[in-house]
């Protein structure tokens, strides 16, 4: 009997050894499932620089784009992308001190209200609740 091969079989034992693969492999993660979370919040705990990083760059995406069409006028193109970087930097502090000097002075107003008003709100209780 001459052996032949089959392409078709060929795929189809590829893929039942895959799917072994796989179920030994989610068998393994299940029973370790304690040093796997570990290991996962390792590589999250390392990488939230880089994440944070790519969700501001992808945030400011937009804002350079914008800034970068307004500087066309400029023929050099490395100092078209170096002013594009520092006037997207510039505006983005520029928003954060904005906020900033809007939102600080609130938070310290409603923590000297919450602070004054504490007594009351601790009477109201104790006649509420005796």
């Amino acid at each position: 009997m001459k052996f032949e091969k089959n392409p078709r079989y060929r795929s189809i034992a590829l893929f039942c050894v895959a799917v072994a693969a796989f179920t030994v492999l989610c068998v393994i993660v299940g029973l370790n499932l304690s040093r796997v979370g570990a290991v996962f919040a390792m590589l999250f705990q390392a990488s939230r620089p880089l994440i944070y990083a790519f969700v501001i760059a992808f945030m400011l995406r937009p804002l350079s784009a914008v800034i970068n069409s307004s500087l066309r006028r400029i023929k050099n193109v490395k100092l078209r992308g170096v002013l594009g970087i520092i006037l997207t930097y510039l505006v983005l502090l520029c928003f954060l001190a904005a906020f900033v000097s809007i939102f600080i002075p609130q938070v310290i107003s409603g923590y000297n209200e919450l602070s004054s008003k504490v007594n009351d709100y601790l009477t109201y209780f104790k006649n509420y609740v005796g």
